[in-house]
């Protein structure tokens, strides 16, 4: 598995977001074991420079920059081709980018590797990832960690993944597309609340940038944020989001 260095940013905005599932540790007397960094951990990301190509071939390239094992019917991926990823990102997000127009979905599997199926077509999560909005020079913004407390079964996680992928992608783009989010440093959590369609119905603030104007102006573009796809059955709630804009 290749992982490129890490002092690339994502140009206005760099983005983390982490799915604190409550997985179960060691048992007692066991020794913990390092286990091998996994493509769909969140906090790991890849340089990705990636043009339009057909889908087959790109997702070959992704698969050997990724290390990620994606399985697919080639019927599927026939004729279609998939969308271009520039940029740094978790597996997950790069792979959302790269299916926009496919009408293919990723599925986590058992044995940590991706199926694509096919659905309707897919809303575009992620679509503005790669798109150039104007942001104060040298402002960035981290939103570390999202926190979804997923419980630790594996049907529950891997529903979480890639909403959490899409949930980052477009809380970034929301933000970023607002000057008055990134016209100083600062930073602030707080929480979201989704209604079935992924509307946010409302947002509660537990730290505040110090600014009353500010904490609502960042309120505001979260409250008129719909984010797709719709959110998996069940999604624990509120969603924590910890926001900080540094130079």
């Amino acid at each position: 598995m290749r992982e490129t260095s890490s002092d690339a940013r994502f140009g206005a905005v760099a983005a983390l977001i982490l799915i604190a599932a409550l997985v179960p540790g060691p048992s007692r007397g066991q020794p913990e074991t390092a286990a091998p960094a996994s493509p769909l951990a969140a906090e790991q990301t890849f340089q990705f420079d990636m043009d339009a190509q057909p889908l087959t071939s790109e997702l070959d390239r992704f698969s050997r920059t990724t290390g990620m094992q994606l399985f697919y019917d080639s019927a599927l991926t026939a004729g279609r081709r998939g969308a271009a990823v520039h940029g740094r990102y978790t597996a997950p997000e790069g792979l959302l980018i790269l299916l926009q127009g496919t009408q293919l979905r990723p599925r986590l599997t058992a044995s940590d590797g991706v199926t694509l199926a096919p659905v309707g077509p897919l809303a575009a999560a992620g679509a503005a990832a790669g798109s150039e909005a104007a942001a104060p020079a040298g402002r960035q913004i981290k939103l570390g960690p999202l926190r979804i407390e997923a419980p630790p079964d594996f049907v529950a996680q891997q529903s979480y993944l890639f909403y959490a992928a899409a949930v980052r992608l477009q809380v970034r783009d929301a933000l970023q597309k607002d000057g008055n989010v990134l016209q100083r440093r600062y930073r602030v959590q707080l929480s979201i609340w989704l209604d079935d369609e992924g509307h946010v119905l409302r947002n509660e603030m537990h730290r505040s940038s110090g600014d009353r104007a500010l904490d609502a102006e960042v309120g505001r573009v979260l409250s008129h944020m719909t984010v797709t796809p719709v959110p998996p059955s069940g999604l624990p709630q509120p969603v924590h989001i910890d926001i900080v804009v540094d130079a």
